[in-house]
């Protein structure tokens, strides 16, 4: 029989960071891609392909973070624009300074169990991102046997049990909107941005890297 002990809870400030830095996977979808839509430019006043340098004269103020498998990366502030209710961004430059991935995280939605407020939200935003980049792919699943209650909504997310993203795929800019939750009671947003014509490079370098280190 399954237990319905608590979901272990990282502190927030960890998970928003891992939130950032990790998308979710989505399951394999049978068809055809949808069509291609002209490519976007890069979100919040910036442009692809751009360096750290030129990002900085902007304006923007760029706090260097530990680097990953996404190259060297900044906690940006001050960018040309924003959205409201995003707390942190991270930009990625790979390993030949050209930005390729934005990565925000949301403010926290607080002492919402059933999730509506994050959901809401995330209805607005997924709206407006299909009018840039085409409609999305959607992966809503809640938990059916331990959190499967309409209260447990973000417990089934904090545990790991159920989740709830959307994927943009229509152009070489993909593009994933994610609810995620930092307690049973408390969730936030995470979207993030890539050039997937840069992702196949940034890919071969980590893997040069790797055999260069055995």
């Amino acid at each position: 029989m399954l237990s319905r002990s608590a979901p272990r809870l990282c502190p927030l400030t960890t998970l928003m960071l891992l939130a950032l830095l990790l998308e979710i996977a989505p399951a394999q979808q049978a068809g055809q891609s949808p069509p291609a839509l002209p490519v976007p430019e890069a979100p919040f006043g910036l442009q692809w392909g751009m360096s750290a340098d030129q990002v900085r004269g902007l304006g923007v103020s760029l706090t260097e973070i530990p680097a990953d498998e996404n190259g060297t990366q900044f906690r940006a502030t001050d960018l040309p624009k924003t959205v409201s209710d995003l707390e942190t961004t991270v930009l990625s430059f790979g390993f030949h300074d050209g930005l390729w991935r934005v990565a925000s995280v949301s403010e926290t939605f607080e002492n919402d169990p059933y999730g509506l407020k994050v959901r809401t939200r995330y209805e607005e935003l997924q709206k407006v991102l299909a009018n840039k980049y085409g409609q999305p792919v959607e992966h809503h699943h809640q938990d059916t046997e331990l959190w499967k209650d309409r209260d447990e909504f973000l417990a089934g997310i904090s545990a790991g049990r159920s989740w709830h993203f959307s994927s943009f795929d229509s152009t070489p800019i993909s593009v994933q909107l994610s609810i995620r939750a930092s307690a049973l009671n408390d969730a936030y947003y995470v979207v993030i941005f890539k050039d997937s014509r840069e992702e196949d490079r940034v890919k071969a370098d980590n893997k040069r890297a790797e055999e260069d280190a055995f």
